[in-house]
């Protein structure tokens, strides 16, 4: 796989009307990696999904360079999703409490600000929703142990609240789609 993968990107890189094949190259490529990793007994998403994410987000980078109108949800987001999602997944099936939880919420963190600091959507948008459902999850076992009647005062105090305060949280709500809208 490795041998076929290098030989038919090796033929897209020197001839431009075989450009195309570069991307059955560098499925090959991956699927080599992926057996590799498999045969040594390697378990863990991040191994798989890590190279082929950092791949996605060069080649979204380079886009963003030739194109300053793309959109990096689009440009961007499929690496993004590919860096996260499977760790998240693997942090909600097996360990929600573990190191591997603490790296991805402090990754998301980055993403998050990294966003908000650039005006850039994607990695603003897709840190929230990780790290969220990743707060919820890890929020999940102390929610379940906390007496029902806590969880219905804090509830009902929550929704007189935001009741209360409606214009203003709609008002909110407009602006931070607005805002939304207008990053890249």
């Amino acid at each position: 796989l490795t041998l076929v993968g290098a030989l038919v990107v090796a033929a897209a890189l020197l001839r431009v009307e075989r450009r195309p094949a570069g991307w059955l190259g560098g499925a090959l490529l991956t699927a080599a990696s992926w057996v590799r990793l498999a045969d040594t007994g390697v378990t863990h998403p991040e191994a798989y999904a890590l190279p082929a994410a950092l791949a996605l987000l060069v080649l979204g980078a380079l886009r963003l360079r030739r194109d300053p109108a793309a959109s990096t949800r689009s440009a961007l987001g499929s690496g993004l999703l590919l860096a996260t999602v499977p760790s998240l997944l693997r942090v909600l099936v097996d360990d929600p409490v573990s190191p591997r939880a603490l790296v991805l919420g402090l990754a998301c963190l980055c993403l998050v600000l990294l966003g908000a600091r650039l005006r850039l959507a994607a990695p603003l948008v897709v840190g929230a929703v990780v790290g969220g459902v990743l707060v919820l999850a890890e929020a999940a076992p102390w929610a379940a142990q906390t007496p029902q009647w806590v969880l219905l005062g804090l509830t009902g105090t929550l929704l007189t609240v935001v009741g209360v305060t409606w214009e203003r949280r709609l008002a909110q709500v407009r602006a931070g789609s607005a805002y939304l809208a207008r990053l890249r």
